[in-house]
């Protein structure tokens, strides 16, 4: 399963080259920018399973702060292409089973590789412009659960397929700079720690900073 996950994400590294390569080729219509980003990484309820124990329900962890570089291509004026690495690691608050809700420790570290396409509204005459984005990618999860209680203890690394949806503002504050601001859905297919099987997704309000590394001649 991992290999597959990574022929994948090697797939889309390439798929990425190849943007990069026909972008410089045509750079009157496109762009390369680095792109930093900061936000508060906030997990709702989501779902666990304890093989080891038979109890199953949903899981709290603690907010945390979330950091991503990023490299993107702009194909034209509306659309582009981005590679990212995002991290966060959140602290396991508690595990609410069916009768019972268990305290934990613990926590859960995720980083994720992701290339994501974006559409921005340059249409809008609006000194900030709105844009969407959807992405797909592989994320690798070290998570640690320790529990005083019937559930089980568990401390394993472990990759799951990976997207993201969202949109947000951008505000050119020169040619050559912007900064965003945006909301975004992350989440993945369900993986293994030890007896557990673990349901993931985070709501991350981020902002950000781009900078042009060409210039557009005119």
């Amino acid at each position: 399963m991992v290999c597959t996950q990574l022929k994948i994400l090697t797939f889309m590294v390439i798929a990425l080259c190849f943007s990069l390569s026909a972008s410089m080729a045509q750079a009157q219509t496109s762009r390369i920018y680095f792109a930093g980003y900061m936000g508060l990484n906030s997990m709702p309820d989501n779902d666990f399973s304890d093989n080891g124990s038979g109890e199953s329900g949903s899981y709290k962890t603690n907010n945390a702060l979330s950091f991503a570089g990023a490299i993107g291509v702009r194909l034209d004026r509306r659309t582009r292409i981005e590679a990212e690495l995002n991290y966060s690691k959140n602290d396991l608050s508690h595990f609410a089973g069916k009768a019972q809700t268990y305290r934990s420790g613990g926590e859960i570290s995720n980083i994720a590789a992701l290339l994501n396409g974006y559409y921005d509204f340059e249409q809008v005459k609006w000194k900030a412009k709105p844009f969407l984005t959807a992405g797909l990618g592989v994320m690798r999860f070290n998570t640690r659960i320790k529990s005083s209680s019937a559930l089980s203890n568990a401390e394993e690394t472990s990759y799951a397929l990976g997207w993201q949806v969202g949109g947000g503002l951008k505000y050119r504050v020169n040619p050559g700079m912007a900064i965003t601001g945006a909301y975004r859905l992350l989440g993945s297919n369900d993986f293994g720690v030890g007896a557990y099987d673990i349901n993931y997704k985070a709501h991350e309000f981020r902002i950000g900073l781009e900078y042009d590394l060409h210039q557009k001649k005119k």
